[in-house]
């Protein structure tokens, strides 16, 4: 293919260069589109030519389908593993014509998923499917989000420092998802090459559903996930929007949250984890 010969005007072509490039990428994009060659390419002159030209961009199209299918597979673990690959392909294809990618790292495309999965009916049996999807991509982001300087938040502050002055210094990886399905405990149990399919059916059975919430956070190269209570997890929140000690605490006094319980379980054992200092 050679592009299609047109007088440019001074200052001009590198628009008409982008506007080429943004119609190519919308025939290669447009999986259930016919085949035509994009606007500013043309082929050489005759019928080989112009058949060489159109295989040339079925080839093109057919591997932006491969890849987005494994990048959405590498995304989306857990949801890969309760539909199938074939099923992923479908997704990816479909994904790919109604949101394509807008930046070239495909590792950041597929954010859509979730919301997408919500309304597609031919899946609409298994509700579950919507929020697993959005812890998966929770996780997956997890690795991609900033680092943080090495510490740990000291427990003795807490009989030093006001509970007003002081606040915890969240990772930006930190994460807390809210479904009425136990989230957590169905990403772990779909991770195992073979899942055990009563495991999961007492985990989808309607008596499960009730509210859940999990946590993630990265530590290094690993993401933690893991479930919390519901008071666990408003407290936790309430310090990640910078609330002060005081004020977190506050917002939860009227639920079952036990302040000397999770101190141990989800701070002193994790100093350094999800939280790496004390704002004072």
């Amino acid at each position: 293919m050679t592009p299609t010969q047109h007088p440019e005007p001074s200052g001009s072509v590198g628009v008409a260069e982008a506007l080429s490039q943004m119609s190519f990428l919308a025939s290669v994009m447009r999986a259930q589109a016919p085949l035509h060659l994009p606007t500013g390419l043309a082929a050489l002159p005759g019928p080989r030519a112009q058949a060489q030209a159109l295989s040339g961009l079925r080839a093109y199209r057919a591997n932006g389908l491969a890849v987005a299918h494994r990048a959405l597979v590498a995304a989306y673990p857990t949801v890969a593993a309760m539909v199938g690959d074939e099923a992923m392909k479908v997704l990816a294809r479909d994904l790919w014509w109604q949101s394509p990618p807008v930046v070239g790292d495909l590792a950041l495309w597929g954010e859509a998923l979730p919301d997408w999965l919500g309304h597609f009916e031919p899946l609409a049996e298994f509700p579950w499917l919507p929020d697993c999807a959005r812890l998966d991509w929770v996780v997956h982001r997890a690795a991609t989000l900033a680092d943080v300087p090495s510490g740990r938040a000291d427990l003795h502050l807490l009989a030093e420092v006001d509970p007003e002055h002081l606040g915890l210094c969240i990772v930006p990886s930190m994460q807390i998802v809210h479904s009425v399905w136990p989230l957590a405990a169905l990403r772990a149990a779909h991770q195992h090459p073979e899942p055990d399919v009563d495991e999961i059916a007492q985990l989808l059975a309607p008596s499960a559903r009730s509210p859940h919430v999990t946590l993630v956070w990265r530590q290094g190269w690993l993401t933690h996930v893991s479930a919390v209570t519901v008071a666990e997890g408003q407290f936790m929140q309430r310090l990640a929007e910078a609330r002060n000690l005081a004020q977190a605490l506050a917002d939860v006094q009227d639920s079952d949250f036990d302040f000397q319980s999770w101190l141990p379980r989800h701070f002193a054992a994790r100093a350094g984890s999800w939280c790496w200092g004390w704002r004072y």
